[in-house]
């Protein structure tokens, strides 16, 4: 089925450059693998990804334009035609590897940004273990000292 990168950010077709960004940005606040890193968030920010890298690109963005009016004719004809919406074939075949590129280039930023996060979890799990444990010793050290010090009044 031909994505709709539009529908995909929530803008309008004839959404500005800044527009699309802050759109990708609002989406992105909620659907980021860091907030929810379930394999189907991680789709959605795989698609959102995509979708902006084809619609700020204005050469490509400009393909699939065409495209799109071409894929919705499609639909609109299928209705006669009892045809189905995954039997679309993209005519512009520059625009297809250009989709492609953008869905690798996704993935792979999604990927690259995964295991640092996840690599500051562990640390943060580190110090967490750390801080406890400088604490409790500390706690211990305290205790002996005042247990040393009442021992030397002759209170203890």
């Amino acid at each position: 089925m031909f994505p709709d990168y539009y529908k995909i950010l929530g803008i309008d077709q004839a959404a500005s450059q800044e527009e699309i960004e802050k759109a990708f940005e609002r989406k992105t606040k909620f659907w980021h693998p860091y907030e929810n890193p379930s394999a189907q968030d991680i789709e959605k920010m795989t698609n959102l990804l995509e979708a902006k890298f084809i619609l700020t690109d204005p050469q490509t963005r400009q393909k699939y334009d065409r495209e799109l009016a071409l894929y919705k004719d499609y639909l609109r004809g299928k209705q006669a035609t009892g045809a189905k919406a995954d039997d679309y074939v993209i005519s512009d075949k520059s625009l297809v590897f250009d989709m492609r590129n953008a869905r690798v280039r996704a993935q792979h930023q999604i990927d690259k940004e995964l295991p640092q996060k996840q690599e500051t979890n562990n640390w943060s799990a580190k110090g967490c273990l750390l801080a406890f444990l400088k604490g409790f010793f500390l706690m211990i050290g305290m205790s002996l000292l005042y247990m040393l010090l009442l021992k030397a009044c002759g209170q203890l």
